[in-house]
């Protein structure tokens, strides 16, 4: 019974990170991004957004 419920819960967890993470990530991203560089462009966000989105679908096994 342990062993199901481990594995749910697994499941649960890198369901919940691989939706959740990136958003996170580049929100994060962006706050600190813009207060260390106050003239600085917007063009790096969405790259970073892309990196992370590539990074997280070879490294996550479904």
């Amino acid at each position: 019974m342990m062993n199901i419920l481990n594995r749910r819960f697994r499941r649960l967890a890198k369901s919940f990170i691989s939706i959740h993470l990136p958003g996170w990530l580049t929100a994060i991203f962006a706050v600190v991004y813009l207060n260390l560089f106050d003239n600085a462009p917007l063009w790096p966000i969405p790259v970073f957004l892309i990196m992370v989105l590539i990074m997280l679908s070879r490294h996550t096994d479904w």
